[in-house]
């Protein structure tokens, strides 16, 4: 939420969340009326135009569940049909890039073959590197959210869009925070 505040002082045009999770997607919408795009919402909405079947292919197994719940908000429970973890974290797609691919190209071959999974979504803003690899190896669009997010958000200025403030992301009401939640204040946001 700060840095989309201080992205506000900036001028920044648009935001994407570049965790798969979609951290914060929601509450940061309520302080600008830019666009804000998380890369796990573009993937699934990107895959929908171009698959009707496909599966999800992350990190951690601990985090099968979030995602599972994430993809139920986005209404798409029914088009994901499997999310495929590996016993990587984030962290290690990036200290052993090629022992991940290994893994990616494992837990995609399973999705294409046990799930009949149309197309993969990389489940980690650190897998971008691997998309075009593994789309050429398994023959069906691999989507990078980030890129996924990227476009959305590019799109969504192009035509002029905002972020609507009628109810849901209307701005946070003015409050005054006092002690140890002082920095939790909004005055600097818009009205």
């Amino acid at each position: 939420i700060e840095e989309v505040i201080k992205g506000e002082e900036e001028g920044v045009d648009a935001f994407v969340i570049a965790c798969y999770g979609d951290p914060g997607l929601h509450a940061a919408r309520e302080v600008t009326d830019k666009p804000v795009v998380g890369i796990a919402e573009a993937s699934v909405y990107l895959a929908s135009i171009l698959a009707a079947r496909f599966s999800v292919v992350t990190v951690l197994p601990r985090i099968k569940t979030m995602l599972e719940e994430l993809v139920d908000s986005y209404g798409m429970h029914k088009r994901v049909v499997n999310i495929r973890t590996t016993p990587m974290g984030v962290l290690d797609f990036e200290r052993d890039p090629e022992a991940g691919m290994e893994l990616l190209r494992l837990e995609g071959r399973k999705a294409v073959e046990e799930d009949h999974a149309e197309a993969i979504l990389l489940g980690c803003a650190g897998m971008a590197e691997f998309a075009d690899s593994l789309e050429k190896e398994l023959g069906v669009p691999v989507i990078d959210g980030v890129v996924a997010a990227v476009k959305f958000a590019e799109s969504i200025v192009d035509l002029g869009k905002k972020t609507s403030k009628l109810k849901t992301y209307k701005y946070p009401e003015k409050k005054e925070y006092i002690g140890k939640l002082a920095s939790f204040g909004y005055s600097s946001i818009k009205k």
